[in-house]
């Protein structure tokens, strides 16, 4: 989704920052939209989970681009896939793994919009979009790892 969105952003006119945490295949991307739409866009490595690298993020964007129309944040956590813990009881979780979900996904977003809100608020203009997941609306009885945080 942060693929397709950063093309079409980029496809009219807008300059994108390009951010996830391998930085490798940002840099493919960043180099297709520069061929492709001559925008100017900006990779960056960051874990929204690490408060130095959202700040990082930020402080670079503003640095290259002088301000920040739009923010869109697709964070999210796959962790529990990874660890097999999708699909079990909650009394077979542990709070460190739903800590560590958290980090990205509710507060990953959190720490974004720490760091961006006092320069849109500063301009008077930007735009905010937060992806989260259906399962989070609709709900169902697997997954309790993922679904009340998203």
């Amino acid at each position: 989704m942060g693929k397709e969105t950063s093309l079409y952003l980029s496809r009219i006119g807008v300059d994108v920052v390009l951010a996830a945490r391998r930085v490798s295949v940002l840099q493919e991307l960043e180099k297709d939209i520069r061929q492709k739409f001559g925008t100017d866009p900006l990779a960056i490595s960051v874990d929204v989970s690490s408060e130095n690298d959202v700040k990082n993020m930020v402080d670079s964007s503003i640095d290259k681009f002088g301000k920040i129309d739009f923010v869109v944040n697709y964070a999210g956590n796959p962790i529990g896939y990874v660890k097999g813990y999708r699909r079990k009881a909650i009394y077979e979780q542990t709070i460190e793994h739903l800590k560590e979900i958290a980090e990205v996904d509710h507060f990953g977003s959190v720490r974004v919009l720490e760091y961006v809100l006092p320069y849109m608020i500063k301009e008077k203009f930007g735009i905010v979009i937060l992806i989260s997941s259906s399962a989070a609306v609709y709900g169902y009885s697997e997954d309790i790892d993922y679904i009340p945080i998203k």
